[in-house]
């Protein structure tokens, strides 16, 4: 269970220009496995967490287009701890095989533009760029040195990942007065996550090392809404998430899936200055059967379904 945070403020310059702010995430993950879980060297914990702040310049050339472009300084925060699990080693399972953290930051940009049709129908196009991280910070392991561990003993460590760059096409249509339609259409360069490696200086080889092969994906979304009276407006809408994974190459520490997202919201009007907005989705996975082995040559059968269900609130206030 996570809460993840998100603010934006947009301050209008002229009838031309506005400059925005915004704090958010586009990019996390956690699963975590009971420190003696029997495949502990494929699964214990694994967690990214990133803050993206946002700083951005919009442009109105004319009735019917609008440009914006933006700077993302992003912070990354990582932790990845595996245990040795069942093993024919003469050690305890809870014993940490690999323990490494660290964080960092990164710059990336983005880039839109908007085109206003006839009244009540405009298109957008959105470009972010992708962001690359490299994690500095601490590695260690509880493995006796007799087998080659550290002892407990920490070295600066480090793992470099590219945060993918993302497009979006988005359209949306008032219809009449009370209904309005939505779509989008987004693409994620998850290939640039093909694999998780840490390193320690003075050693070529990778002390950790997890082959992802990430592929690229799609998401299609379509939604409307419906005002129901002066103040309140009410939403549904229905998405279908492609997962990056590789059927031939899935993993337990990041069990990913297909998705469909069932979504519904609404937002009320206290006044011409404030509102507020809540929404809900169901995300349905796939149920996945498959095999991974772990450093040792064990092979391990796994089954997984990645569920999950969000909910959203967010309070608007023009001043």
């Amino acid at each position: 269970t996570a809460i993840v945070p998100a603010g934006y403020l947009v301050m209008p310059i002229n009838e031309q220009f506005a400059v925005g702010f915004g704090a958010f995430s586009n990019f996390g993950l956690s699963t975590e496995f009971a420190d003696d879980y029997a495949a502990g060297q494929l699964a214990g914990k694994t967690e990214i967490v990133t803050v993206n702040m946002n700083a951005s310049l919009s442009y109105k050339l004319n009735e019917q287009f609008a440009i914006g472009a933006g700077i993302n300084y992003v912070y990354a925060d990582a932790k990845i701890i595996r245990h040795m699990g069942t093993t024919p080693l003469p050690v305890p399972a809870q014993t940490e095989a690999v323990h490494l953290e660290g964080d960092d930051y990164g710059f990336g940009w983005n880039l839109g533009v908007s085109y206003q049709g006839t009244p009540g129908h405009r298109f957008g196009l959105h470009y972010r760029s992708e962001t690359d991280i490299k994690f500095a910070g601490e590695y260690s392991n509880q493995l006796p040195a007799q087998l080659g561990g550290l002892a407990g003993q920490s070295l600066p460590g480090s793992v470099d990942i590219s945060l993918p760059a993302m497009a979006e096409f988005s359209g949306t249509h008032q219809l009449d007065k009370q209904i309005a339609l939505h779509y989008s259409v987004m693409w994620t360069q998850w290939s640039s996550f093909d694999k998780l490696e840490a390193f320690v200086p003075g050693r070529d080889t990778p002390v950790f090392h997890k082959q992802e092969n990430f592929s690229n994906s799609w998401r299609y979304a379509i939604g409307a809404d419906y005002q129901l009276n002066t103040d309140t407006k009410l939403r549904l809408g229905i998405a279908y998430d492609e997962t990056p994974a590789d059927e031939n190459h899935m993993s337990i520490s990041i069990p990913d899936t297909n998705r469909l997202w069932l979504s519904a919201g609404a937002k009320h009007q206290f006044s011409a200055a404030s509102s507020l907005d809540i929404g809900a989705s169901i995300l349905r996975g796939v149920n996945r059967r498959f095999s991974e082995a772990d450093n040792l040559g064990q092979t391990w059968q796994f089954e997984s379904e990645g569920n999950a269900y969000l909910f959203a609130v967010q309070y608007n206030l023009a001043f």
